[in-house]
């Protein structure tokens, strides 16, 4: 490798980039280091500008903008918009199931209610049937029972009255036996001599009839 020449100068390497020049003379194909102007071209800060608000990166901007968006929506299109799908309609269906199952179970209690209270209803009636045939049954033997015991004391009023009737003519009779035999003695003494009891019997019955 050759060496370079003793007339070759190295400036001090400043902050800003170096540039690179070809050597004139002897020294021919060499590159000699020189420093680039302080501010100068496009090494100076202030010549430096943000890409995006470059105007003249917008058209590339744009383009790795359409780019980078088609490359998203083919990743979520492809990845991540199923997954999303699948689980909104596994959501819809298991929402559209316990509706369902909402309904069925509202249908269910609503002909259980229904049933109760038809079946209370019917209860209510079978009791107040079973109350009035109640009521019937006691009235009607009641009222059996009434004409029975009725019939039972006529019945003994009747046998009553019949031995009042007996015990009344047996007392009659001894009361008209009592009274001949008083009348007798009287008019025994009266007249002074005795009366047969008939004829004094007769005339006390035909005074009592007159």
């Amino acid at each position: 490798m050759a060496s370079l020449p003793k007339s070759a100068v190295f400036p001090a390497v400043p902050a800003h980039p170096a540039e690179a020049v070809q050597a004139d003379g002897p020294a021919s194909g060499m590159l000699i280091l020189t420093a680039a102007p302080a501010g100068g071209g496009h090494g100076g800060h202030g010549d430096v500008k943000f890409p995006p608000f470059d105007p003249g990166s917008f058209a590339p901007q744009l383009i790795w903008l359409a780019i980078s968006f088609g490359a998203l929506y083919m990743l979520l299109s492809r990845l991540a918009l199923p997954k999303i799908g699948s689980v909104l309609a596994e959501r819809s269906d298991r929402i559209q199931r316990d509706l369902s199952e909402a309904e069925r179970m509202k249908t269910e209690t609503d002909a259980a209610l229904a049933a109760y209270e038809q079946s209370l209803a019917d209860a209510r009636g079978k009791a107040q049937t079973i109350a009035k045939e109640t009521r019937d049954r006691i009235a009607a033997q009641v009222d059996r029972d009434r004409q029975k015991a009725d019939q039972e004391n006529a019945a003994k009023i009747a046998e009553m009255e019949k031995q009042i009737a007996a015990t009344k003519a047996r007392a009659l009779a001894n009361v008209a036996d009592i009274a001949a035999d008083t009348a007798g003695s009287i008019v025994s003494k009266l007249l002074g001599r005795d009366i047969p009891a008939e004829e004094i019997r007769s005339a006390l019955l035909a005074r009592s009839r007159s």
